[in-house]
Formats: C-alpha cells, structure tokens, sequence
C-alpha cells in the first residue's frame, strides 16, 4: 500500500495538503517542511524525476487521443480530465523524502 512520507525527524506523517502544497512547483527540487519540528526535507531524486514524467503523462494522452479521428473530442477531454485528476490525487503519494 502506498502511504505519504513520514518525518524522519518527529516520525509525524505528513498529510497528503502538506505533500500536494510544497511539491505543487518542480522547477526546482521541491523541499517538504515538517509543520511539526519545522524540519526540511528534499525529495529524492527518483521522487522528483517520477513526479516530473508523470505530470507530463495526462498531456501526452491528450495529444494522441486528438489525433484519433474516429474519438470525438468530448471523451477526449474526459479522458484527459479523469486521468489529470487521478495524478494530481496520487501524486503525495510517489513522493519519497532524502533521510
């Protein structure tokens, strides 16, 4: 079962907010901060590249399905939709923090 990184500091679970708010920009490796014992803690890099490659799945999958001719855009889109909100969901949870 996938669960959210714990502090390795205080051994607090971080909720899924916390990990969603603080890796929410990739520009830069992302930093989770405890709001507990206010420790601050770098993804991994395998965390960083997978959260990456999987925000560029959805827009990927949109761009092949509009090529189908014979799928309207309609479900095109809801495709994209449910899968976009399926990541954005499960992204916390890939998120893996540097002891």
């Amino acid at each position: 079962m996938m669960k959210l990184p714990i502090c390795p500091k205080c051994n607090r679970q971080f909720t899924w907010r916390e990990v969603n708010k603080d890796t929410s920009f990739l520009l830069w490796r992302p930093k989770l901060e405890c709001r507990n014992c206010e420790g601050v803690f770098k993804l991994t890099i395998r965390s960083y590249v997978l959260a990456s490659v999987v925000r560029i799945l959805p827009v990927l999958v949109l761009a092949v399905l509009m090529n189908y001719e014979q799928l309207s855009k309609f479900p095109a889109l809801l495709i994209f939709l449910l899968l976009l909100g399926f990541i954005i969901y499960m992204e916390p949870y890939l998120a893996k923090i540097k002891t």
